[in-house]
């Protein structure tokens, strides 16, 4: 089997992006963590065989970086889109943003770039 979730987290986990964000976190982020962060998810994973008997893995991804500024979230998304852009095995697929209200007393929202990709692996 593939840790593709271990992979994702590898990508990511490199100083143009580590020395931007406070934390990198699987599926949620620690409420008690500074902004910005970088959330991860990967959702559902699918596996192929050829007919000569390869066997890949096709995973979907969402990768949410999360700021106190909308600029700062771009920054950062830019460097995560990068990173991710240099792998051979990551599609890109699309790029959305939202904000949501601050939940910790912070007069500052949380602004949010999701960047949706696909990962795909031999197994």
């Amino acid at each position: 089997m593939v840790n593709t979730p271990a992979k994702l987290y590898t990508m990511l986990n490199v100083s143009d992006v580590t020395d931007l964000v406070s934390d990198i976190s699987p599926y949620v982020r620690d409420r008690e963590d500074s902004f910005p962060a970088v959330v991860y998810e990967v959702p559902s994973e699918s596996f192929d065989r050829s007919s000569n008997g390869y066997q890949r893995s096709l995973a979907d991804a969402d990768i949410q970086v999360m700021a106190r500024s909308a600029q700062e979230g771009e920054d950062i998304a830019s460097a995560v889109f990068d990173v991710l852009a240099a792998e051979s095995c990551v599609i890109i697929d699309s790029i959305s943003r939202e904000y949501d209200q601050s939940y910790d007393g912070s007069s500052a929202g949380i602004y949010s770039v999701i960047l949706s990709i696909q990962i795909s692996q031999g197994v």
